[in-house]
């Protein structure tokens, strides 16, 4: 029998280039595929959107029916109060800076706030985050 070891090298190296010449076959089959567009790969044309993510529901209360009042709204109506006061103690200020130093959100006492902008207890001047109150003619 001849040398064993030169038989299982051999057909290792015989093996190994069946191999590598069939890795090499598919791979070009595989780009080929992409550039043609028929290929498994999923990808998005250029047109496509990207999904945008569910929106988290809500955390506000809602309101009770029969017109009780909540704990929520008297907390509203206290922020709305604190606004009130700076207001008058630093007229000209702009709401973000009058919110973020009494550590509430604008949105909290929104409801209120339009409501005394419309009956003239404050005046505004401008328009979104440069919008800046003064204290109206008629008083609360």
């Amino acid at each position: 029998m001849p040398n064993l070891d030169a038989v299982i090298s051999n057909r290792i190296f015989s093996f190994l280039a069946d191999l590598d010449l069939l890795l090499k076959e598919s791979a070009l089959a595989a780009v080929r595929d992409a550039l043609r567009g028929t290929g498994s790969v999923a990808r998005a044309t250029v047109n496509e959107k990207p999904r945008s993510p569910k929106k988290a529901p809500s955390k506000r209360p809602k309101s009770k029916p029969g017109g009780t009042v909540s704990a929520s709204s008297n907390k509203a109506s206290a922020a709305a109060e604190k606004f009130l006061a700076y207001v008058r103690a630093n007229p000209g200020e702009r709401g973000e800076i009058i919110a973020n130093t009494l550590g509430v959100h604008a949105n909290d006492f929104r409801k209120t706030l339009n409501s005394w902008l419309a009956s003239g207890v404050l005046k505004k001047r401008g328009a979104k985050r440069a919008t800046r109150y003064w204290a109206g003619d008629r008083s609360k």
